[in-house]
């Protein structure tokens, strides 16, 4: 059984929702800001073993760094084992203990906006956010749900999605532009 195969409740949310065979997962990523965090505590508490000052305040803050960078480790393994599965009818998102299923009729526009990072007016990155209108039967309203670049390939699979539900994507530019 191949490691991409979705698990057993995966399978029972696309059973549920009739959403066909499963093609493919598209993997999630780590969130880069969050692994440079995490660094950055464990070379401050790496100096603080190693140069000191040893007194109560030192110890709860070392400790206090060394549960924030488990909690970070726990929740990037849970994240990066789910993902998101496309089958034939639709995907099933898995974030943790999280599913979300979703059909390709019940997609209603994608939009996308980019958003430039600057350090001292140099750029620093750029961000891709697709937003999905979600159609959520029986009730009339729809739902936004955000495509970002925790998936690996973020604009293919946006537009697998734009395909699949035959909804075009809108650009959206930013204040300013």
């Amino acid at each position: 059984m191949s490691t991409d195969a979705p698990g057993e409740a995966v399978s029972a949310l696309a059973r549920r929702l009739e959403l066909g065979q499963f093609e493919r997962r598209v993997h999630r990523r780590p969130g880069l800001p969050g692994m440079v965090f995490c660094c950055v505590l464990l070379i401050v508490t790496a100096n603080f073993l190693t140069n000191g000052p040893y007194n109560a305040l030192t110890i709860t803050g070392m400790t206090l760094a060394l549960l924030g960078v488990a909690t970070w480790v726990y929740v990037w393994f849970r994240r990066t084992r789910g993902g998101l599965y496309v089958f034939t009818g639709g995907f099933v998102d898995a974030a943790g203990r999280r599913l979300v299923g979703v059909r390709w009729a019940d997609v209603v526009s994608i939009s996308t906006e980019e958003t430039s990072y600057a350090v001292n007016s140099l750029p620093a990155g750029t961000t891709l956010h697709y937003t999905l209108k979600l159609r959520r039967p029986p009730r009339p309203e729809t739902v936004d749900w955000t495509l970002n670049t925790t998936y690996a390939d973020v604009d293919h699979l946006a537009g697998l999605i734009s395909r699949r539900a035959g909804v075009p994507i809108k650009a959206v530019s930013p204040p300013g532009h």
